[in-house]
């Protein structure tokens, strides 16, 4: 896939990984995974602190693939911490606020035990793109702007809505949660809403997507789904063409 703002081919990299339950395993997937793209070094330097941007969606329990899993998590922030980064992890919630959130999808735990900080989206700040064809201005967390580096930890899923829940879709949990209810109720056509998401891509464009497609969700998905196994992890710093092969 060719990405239209440089002309380059975009690399999309995928593995297999049929479970979460071995760390050593997860880690090793990952490395594999992001070889391709050049490793974790070519997107985080020393010194950065980097908002790992997870699916927070509700306060489910892990096995229930609505939330990006902890233990992928927990691999991403020791790759980040390697590569000299300082690992922050966030989300707006769709439902639930995300300090409950975090406990119920397991990851308060990974945070505290490898040394990460937890980020509460309570505040906004505007960000502007004259260019967005509908989000011209849009409010979102002010944790972008301590943050000097983005990525994406989507889950793989259904969506009612949207048919699909992916990479770009993802960072639509940029907008603190109040906030995101006055978006939903201005832009309630869905090809508006898809517009919006794109417009956010743009103005928080994340510097590398990593999907959870281990275990992915079918069905009534963001959140009334069920669990599809599915075992994969896809990566790529184009969320458009790892949208596409998703």
């Amino acid at each position: 896939m060719t990405d239209s703002e440089n002309n380059t081919r975009s690399v999309v990299s995928l593995v297999k990984l049929e479970s979460y339950d071995d760390q050593d395993a997860m880690l090793s997937a990952l490395r594999e995974l992001l070889q391709p793209l050049g490793g974790m070094g070519s997107f985080v330097l020393p010194g950065q602190r980097v908002l790992l941007k997870v699916n927070l969606l509700a306060p489910a329990r892990p096995e229930q693939a609505v939330t990006t899993h902890p233990e992928l998590l927990r691999a991403v922030i020791r790759l980040v911490k390697e590569a000299g980064g300082i690992a922050c992890v966030g989300d707006g919630p769709g439902v639930g606020d995300t300090r409950t959130n975090l406990k119920a999808c397991g990851m308060a735990k990974i945070i505290a035990e490898e040394g990460a900080e937890a980020l509460y989206f309570e505040k906004t700040a505007v960000f502007e793109n004259q260019e967005n064809r509908i989000g011209k201005r849009v409010e979102l967390t002010d944790h972008l702007l301590d943050c000097q580096v983005l990525i994406s930890l989507p889950k793989l899923k259904t969506h009612v809505q949207m048919a699909y829940s992916g990479a770009i879709k993802n960072q639509y949990g940029l907008i603190p949660g109040s906030t995101k209810g006055q978006y939903h109720f201005r832009f309630q056509n869905r090809d508006h809403l898809a517009d919006l998401m794109v417009d956010i891509n743009r103005l928080a464009k994340p510097a590398l997507a990593i999907m959870d497609g281990i275990v992915g969700m079918e069905g009534e998905g963001p959140s009334g789904g069920h669990p599809r196994k599915l075992g994969a992890l896809i990566a790529s710093a184009d969320l458009a063409a790892l949208d596409v092969v998703a």
